[in-house]
């Protein structure tokens, strides 16, 4: 009996499995919070700064931030101050290291275990799966190659070499992530739409899906 059992449990799942492959599908993720346990734009500050500058710089921008959560000033402003307090001036090669050291010594460890898994798990099935975060492709990057994960994310000006601290286009985030993916992909292409996100920052991307996790993973 034992064989017979385990014998339709593996019809059963090779049946789910084809299931899956037959329907052409596009995940979407966000980053920052979904797949990581923290903000990985206030985290690589910290890396290259240090602990106590760090927080000093903070208590200096404290009531931009606050603005900010009452929305009196927007996302884009609060990030091209604090981009520009932080790495304003660096030059591009330099902060490239500086990322590349970020996503091999500290990234790792804020990877959410169950995240990883679900993506694998969409990869495994055959479906497209992409990261789509506000944060730069910058500390990304690396990270998204290893997994083999297409990138959409916010880009960084760079003149004569250097990082102004400005954006160079929209900030990716809200309704500009809706965008990014319609320009990258043709969404009537895709039977299915999946999309995981932690924030208001997501909804527009929510609301383009068939299906949706709002802040999953976080029983780790």
């Amino acid at each position: 009996m034992t064989i017979i059992k385990l014998h339709y449990c593996y019809i059963a799942l090779r049946s789910t499995l084809k299931t899956h492959q037959s329907v052409k599908r596009l995940v979407l993720f966000d980053f920052d919070g979904t797949i990581t346990t923290k903000d990985t734009m206030l985290d690589l500050a910290k890396f290259y700064a240090g602990y106590f500058r760090y927080y000093i710089i903070m208590l200096v921008i404290s009531p931009l931030l606050l603005c900010m959560k009452l929305k009196l000033v927007s996302n884009s402003f609060t990030k091209e101050i604090f981009l520009g307090l932080f790495f304003g001036g660096m030059n591009e090669l330099e902060f490239m290291q500086l990322c590349q050291r970020y996503s091999s010594q500290q990234l790792p460890s804020l990877i959410r275990p169950k995240a990883l898994a679900e993506i694998q798990m969409h990869q495994h099935q055959g479906a497209t799966v992409v990261v789509v975060s506000a944060s730069a492709k910058h500390w990304l990057i690396d990270w998204c190659d290893q997994q083999h994960l297409p990138l959409l994310s916010t880009q960084l000006e760079i003149i004569d070499g250097k990082l102004t601290g400005k954006l160079k286009g929209p900030n990716c985030n809200g309704p500009e992530k809706v965008n990014r993916i319609k320009a990258a992909y043709n969404l009537s292409a895709f039977e299915k739409i999946i999309a995981y996100g932690d924030s208001s920052g997501d909804k527009e991307m929510f609301a383009i899906s068939h299906e949706h996790y709002f802040k999953p993973f976080r029983n780790e």
